[in-house]
């Protein structure tokens, strides 16, 4: 490289080299968490000694947030947000360039909405380093989806740690509608359900 700096196997070297020792992360969690269990959180990083992560709470504006996920908004749309949680983590440095995972275990959470952001600088700003950004749940619930020409569509309500049927439980239904003025889709409320399950 620095013999034949203006060369195209150079360029090919220079753009090789940076891949290989640029820094970069994954994180993998469960969509929806049990409330009152310890939740656990996959991470797979390279190049990285540190790594600084946040909570927040999305609970009382979850349309706005849901609405904010599906137009890709900037990520300081949930970083000016009030962290519930923040730690920080120390990353073996093996030194070989590699992707390597652990497994990062929590306390419960509460029932809601929440969003987490994980960066490599402690300050969480968008101008170095890197941010991701990740939303999940905290609930017991889970529901069973069924749709059928004859009958119509059938949705169950169930305790997501027994799977038992559950009744009086209030479900609200939205659809997407797109906004012109925003360039993105707002959520309409169609209808309110309560689940009779016998």
């Amino acid at each position: 490289i620095e013999k034949y700096p203006n060369s195209i196997g150079t360029q090919k070297c220079t753009n090789l080299l940076r891949s290989i020792e640029e820094e970069s992360f994954n994180l993998d969690l469960e969509y929806v968490q049990m409330t009152n269990e310890n939740w656990n959180l996959s991470l797979s990083y390279k190049n990285i000694d540190k790594m600084y992560f946040r909570i927040v709470d999305n609970s009382e504006n979850i349309l706005v947030t849901k609405a904010s996920e599906k137009r890709n908004e900037d990520i300081q749309f949930f970083l000016d947000k009030k962290p519930i949680r923040e730690w920080s983590i120390s990353l073996p440095d093996s030194g070989d360039y590699q992707f390597h995972r652990i497994d990062l275990n929590h306390k419960a959470i509460e029932l809601g909405h929440y969003s987490l952001i994980a960066s490599t600088n402690p300050d969480f700003t968008t101008s170095k380093g890197f941010i991701s950004h990740t939303v999940f749940y905290s609930s017991d619930l889970a529901y069973f989806f069924n749709q059928q020409e004859k009958i119509g569509s059938k949705i169950v309500v169930m305790n997501r740690k027994n799977g038992h049927p559950l009744r009086g439980v209030k479900a609200f239904l939205y659809r997407e509608e797109y906004n012109y003025q925003k360039r993105g889709n707002d959520l309409i409320l169609e209808s309110e359900l309560v689940s009779d399950y016998v």
